[in-house]
Order: C-alpha cells, then sequence, then structure tokens
C-alpha cells in the first residue's frame, strides 16, 4: 500500500505536467500549421493568438537563457553571474506562469465553460512542482557549470540556495511518518544537488502552502525539510512569485461561479 502511494505521488503530477506541457507545445504547433496552410489555398489565416500565445514565452526564454548562460560560463564575473541567474529564474518563470495563467485569462475573457477552466487549474496545480523542480535542476545546474569554470584563484559570490531543518515540527513529524519514506534530503557531497525528488517535494510543500492560504505555514506542517534561503534573493523571488500564482489562480477558480460564465 506504501508504495502505491509513493508511486502515486510521483506518477499523478508527471501525467498532469505530461498533459500540460503537450496542450502548450502541441495545440499552438497544430494550430499554426492549419493558419499557414488555409494561408496558403488563398483562405484567412485566421490566427487565435490565444493559443499561439502559450508557446511564445517558452521559445524567448530559451533564446535568452542559452547565450547569457555561455557568456557566464566563457566570462564568470559577479555582473555575468548574476545576468545568468537571473535569465534562468526569471524567464524560467514566464515559460511557466504564461502558458497555464493564459488559458484561465482566456476563460475569463471569453466567459468559456466553468467545469472545463476549473478541470484546467486543478491539473495546473498538480503539474506546477514538477515545472517547478524541473527549473530548479536546470537552474542549480548551469550554476555549477558556471562555478566549475571560474578561474582558480577568482571568488564568485553565489549565497546558498536552500537551507535544511535541523530540527522537525510535531507536524511535519507526523506527516514524514504517513509518507512511504519519509523527506528528509542528502545533497550530493560532490555538486550539492539534492535531486528531482527532493526538489519536487519543495514545490509541492510550496504549492500546498499556496493552495491552502498559508494554513501550512502557520502550524509548521509540510512535506519538506528544505526550505529557500532568504539571503538568496533570486530564488526566494522565484518562490514569492510562484506561490502568488498558485494563490491567484486559486482564487480565481473559487470565484468563477460567480462570475456568470456560461455553460456550454
Amino acid at each position: 500500500m506504501g508504495y502505491l502511494v509513493s508511486e502515486l505521488l510521483y506518477e499523478i503530477p508527471w501525467a498532469a505536467f505530461a498533459l500540460i506541457g503537450l496542450l502548450t507545445i502541441a495545440l499552438p504547433v497544430l494550430h499554426l500549421l492549419l493558419a499557414f496552410g488555409r494561408a496558403l489555398t488563398g483562405g484567412e489565416a485566421r490566427v487565435n493568438w490565444w493559443v499561439l500565445g502559450r508557446i511564445v514565452p517558452l521559445g524567448l526564454a530559451t533564446a535568452i537563457i542559452v547565450p547569457l548562460t555561455l557568456r557566464a560560463q566563457a566570462n564568470p564575473t559577479d555582473q555575468n553571474v548574476a545576468l545568468a541567474e537571473i535569465a534562468i529564474i526569471f524567464l524560467t518563470i514566464a515559460a511557466i506562469v504564461i502558458p497555464i495563467a493564459l488559458p484561465l485569462l482566456q476563460a475569463y475573457v471569453q466567459q468559456l465553460p466553468r467545469l472545463g477552466t476549473a478541470l484546467y487549474t486543478f491539473l495546473a496545480i498538480l503539474a506546477l512542482p514538477v515545472a517547478g523542480a524541473l527549473a530548479t535542476q536546470a537552474a542549480l545546474l548551469a550554476t555549477n557549470n558556471i562555478e566549475r569554470a571560474i578561474p582558480v584563484g577568482e571568488t564568485v559570490s553565489i549565497p546558498v540556495v536552500f537551507v535544511q531543518d535541523q530540527t522537525l515540527s510535531d507536524c511535519k513529524q507526523s506527516i514524514a511518518s504517513f509518507l512511504p519514506d519519509g523527506f528528509r534530503s542528502t545533497a550530493n557531497p560532490a555538486t550539492g544537488d539534492r535531486g528531482y525528488r527532493a526538489f519536487f517535494l519543495f514545490w509541492v510543500d510550496q504549492t500546498l502552502k499556496a493552495t491552502f492560504l498559508d494554513f501550512f505555514e502557520i502550524f509548521d506542517c509540510g512535506v519538506s525539510d528544505i526550505s529557500n534561503n532568504p539571503r538568496h534573493l533570486l530564488m526566494s523571488s522565484f518562490c514569492f512569485i510562484y506561490r502568488a500564482f498558485v494563490e491567484l489562480i486559486v482564487i480565481a477558480t473559487i470565484a468563477l461561479p460567480f462570475l456568470g460564465a456560461r455553460e456550454r
């Protein structure tokens, strides 16, 4: 039974993430091909920017992150490292948040069916911890590559990203005993990387706290023993924007029945 719970804990969010990712990439590509085909045959392209807007941030993020990261590796000054970290974290936010936010905004503007919108936001909340974990791994991998490129004798100040609980509250201990394998995370001694599982549980923890409007925060409950280091301003800003976004889509979903949206 415990193994099944553990598998569901990881597989269901991945399934939701895959579905959201498919909708984010496949729908705009298909729509663009159809619009191009209509234009070639002399018809009206009928481009829907609500659909194409889902994939634009991902392309922009990739186009900006890659050169800034390569520049920081080639010339790892404080300024270049800072620019690379800003690009990785904040453009990753854009690549994650905008594709999820646009369909919700479209539902409000065009009064789309409430049930479909609520289902989409539910899938988005399930998928967000996976997106956050992948973004965290990408950011830390890029930072590690930059650090390895720093010449011997030179120093660049990169603060610790995460801090780990030395003691667990009663609530966290109870939750850890309930989970199949607890949630104590161990960092790789060589790289400091805690691995996808630890990052995933961290973002699940952040998602739960935001979804339940800080109920878990107030009573010191959670499913992760790591938290963001307040001295790492970029990661802390990422957490703030992430939690604010989750709270926004929760509130927006709760408000749907009061907006008079028509069912179709």
